[in-house]
């Protein structure tokens, strides 16, 4: 939806602005209900997602992290994935798609797949 794909960038330009000292921002989608860990989780993940400079964003959303997939329910991974729902985002990462945040799309694009497939380049996310 392009509505939501500019939406996304005023978020983006909003944080920017009023934290620019900022290090990373918490973004959360306005349906989202959290779990009672979040804010423990991205406390943890947020000093390691900022020592990498091969990580990008920390999710608490995690489509790889099933259960059956993962066992071990206290160990975080790492890997190419979409931002999720629930995320932390590096400020050096809004700040370049800022820079190349298109005004129009030729063809509709979800601000995350874009971010992905247009910003990221070879970084990755930890996910639980």
């Amino acid at each position: 939806n392009a509505m939501l794909f500019q939406y996304y960038r005023k978020v983006f330009t909003f944080i920017t602005h009023f934290f620019p000292d900022a290090k990373a921002a918490i973004v959360l989608d306005e349906d989202v209900a959290l779990s009672p860990d979040f804010f423990s989780y991205m406390s943890q993940v947020i000093p390691v997602l900022l020592r990498d400079r091969t990580l990008y964003c920390a999710t608490a959303y995690g489509s790889l992290s099933k259960p059956e997939l993962h066992p071990q329910r206290d160990k975080i991974r790492r890997g190419e994935t979409l931002i999720g729902w629930g995320y932390a985002i590096k400020m050096s990462t809004i700040r370049k798609a800022l820079g190349m945040w298109p005004v129009t799309l030729a063809v509709v694009a979800t601000y995350d797949a874009w971010l992905y497939a247009r910003v990221v380049e070879d970084m990755e996310c930890i996910f639980p």
